[in-house]
Order: C-alpha cells, then sequence, then structure tokens
C-alpha cells in the first residue's frame, strides 16, 4: 500500500502504470496549436464541399433559367449571376477558413482545456463550415434553413 499525496501522479515503485499513464494523459491540457491544425484541416475539406455547393446551384440557376427561355420566352427571368457567387463562395470560405482555427484556438485556450485537441478542432471546423454555407446561402438570397429543412 503507497501513500501519495493528492494530485501527484503515483510513483513507478506501486505497480500501477496504467494508472500512472491515465492520470498523465488526463492531466495534459489540450495543445491551441494542434486544435488549430485540426480545424483548419476539417476547414479546407468543408471549403471543398462549399465550392461543390455553389458550383451545383449555379448549374440548377443556369438550368432554370435556360429552361423559362425555352418554355417561356416572354417571362422575366433573371440569369445567373456568376459573381455573385463567386462573392458567395468567397464569403463562405473566408468564414470557414478564419472562423474555425480561430475558435478552436480560444476553446483549446479555455473551457476545451480538458478535451483533446482533434475534439476542439474537428467540432470548430464542423461549426466554421456550417456557418460558412449559412453565409453562402444568405448572400445567394436562399434560406439556409429553408434549405435544409425542404421549406
Amino acid at each position: 500500500m503507497s501513500t501519495s499525496v493528492p494530485g501527484t501522479p503515483p510513483d513507478a515503485s506501486s505497480g500501477s502504470a496504467t494508472s500512472s499513464a491515465s492520470t498523465a494523459s488526463a492531466a495534459t491540457p489540450s495543445d491551441p496549436a494542434r486544435a488549430v491544425a485540426w480545424a483548419l484541416g476539417v476547414g479546407l475539406l468543408a471549403t471543398a464541399g462549399l465550392a461543390v455547393l455553389a458550383w451545383a446551384l449555379l448549374v440548377m440557376h443556369a438550368i432554370g433559367y435556360g429552361g423559362f427561355l425555352v418554355l417561356s420566352p416572354e417571362s422575366h427571368v433573371a440569369p445567373p449571376d456568376e459573381h455573385r457567387y463567386v462573392l458567395a463562395l468567397a464569403t463562405g470560405a473566408c468564414l470557414t477558413l478564419l472562423g474555425g482555427p480561430l475558435l478552436a484556438w480560444f476553446v483549446a485556450r479555455g473551457p476545451g482545456q480538458a478535451w483533446g485537441a482533434a475534439l476542439v478542432g474537428i467540432g470548430a471546423g464542423v461549426l466554421a463550415g456550417v456557418a460558412g454555407a449559412s453565409a453562402l446561402l444568405l448572400v445567394l438570397g436562399i434560406d439556409p434553413v429553408g434549405f435544409v429543412l425542404g421549406g
């Protein structure tokens, strides 16, 4: 039976290697730089998804515009404006690539110190990706909640 001071890891002579390893890993705080790297990686993947979303929306707009020109030439349908789609993609990408790492940095230095860097970074990256996609849709004049819920 060994006696140790609370808050200190047990000594090697106690034969409890697993408890000392788990105590050491639980006591290590989350590294903000690693959390930022995780958030940036997830943000890059989310930005690629935003590019695909913007391209698909532009193609759908062009198809709809072409269909209205053929079926009803007297109707006044706005043609797709590619500059607006570029602006929407730039807004969403900036929000995703800047917001995710920034959020990961603050969370890893504050309340998320007990969590792992990967959990903080992935969570911040996903949250920033959702915010970026919402910004992309809002710049295009589409309600993000209605877009997701189909309403």
